[in-house]
């Protein structure tokens, strides 16, 4: 059992407006500009119990998850290619994440930024409350109100730096996000993150408790 089964998409996609800058040696400059949808997304930090249920489609790949989340501890389960689910456990505050597969299991230290990546990525997908701040990454091209999977949300659509368009579904009253779609500048649609169920205040101790009966091995 692999923690790389585990691991986040990590903002590839945007490392090369990042190198722009880092090769004159300047910090990359910041805006207020789209204030009103950082603020929105924000409010997901709030949410201490969620569970939910998402397919990602990544690097031509589709994997459908689902996720328990009460306080700083997370379940994530994913199907497994032999049968069954791979069960991923993200103990923030110990630093420790736990990978359990049938009565095999493995457990990791993970950093500050691995932990603060699985944050964003049960809420958010990727870190967009950064993108919408970094100045000349995202352009507005429309924004309205309408429902995903029967959640009131904002739908933001996006502009990118180079040509490619971001389409955004944020949940209004949580800032969680439904729907998220990367197109090409030709329309194609490469990458998306879609959430199929969300409810709130239904994770208990138990859902997020290390089986007893896995013997972990320690990297």
């Amino acid at each position: 059992v692999e923690s790389s089964d585990f691991e986040y998409f990590d903002d590839e996609d945007y490392e090369d407006y990042d190198e722009d800058y880092d090769s004159l040696e300047e910090e990359i400059p910041t805006t207020d500009e789209h204030k009103e949808y950082v603020d929105l997304l924000n409010k997901a930090l709030k949410l201490e119990n969620f569970y939910s249920e998402y397919t990602e489609y990544i690097n031509m790949t589709t994997t459908e998850k689902k996720v328990w989340v009460k306080g700083n501890k997370y379940k994530v389960s994913v199907p497994h290619p032999n049968g069954g689910y791979m069960n991923g456990y993200f103990y923030i505050d110990d630093g420790m994440q736990y990978s359990v597969y049938g009565n095999k299991g493995s457990k990791y230290e993970i950093s500050e930024e691995e932990a603060e990546s699985a944050k964003q990525s049960v809420r958010w997908f990727i870190n967009l409350p950064e993108y919408f701040t970094k100045l000349g990454v995202l352009q507005e091209k429309t924004s309205r109100e309408e429902d995903f999977n029967g959640i009131p949300c904002v739908y933001v659509e996006m502009r990118k730096y180079d040509d490619e368009v971001l389409k955004i579904h944020i949940s209004k009253e949580y800032g969680i996000v439904m729907n998220f779609e990367l197109h090409t500048d030709t329309g194609e649609k490469v990458t998306y993150f879609t959430r199929t169920l969300f409810e709130t205040g239904t994770v208990s101790d138990k859902d997020i408790e290390l089986p007893s009966d896995v013997n972990f091995t320690e990297y």
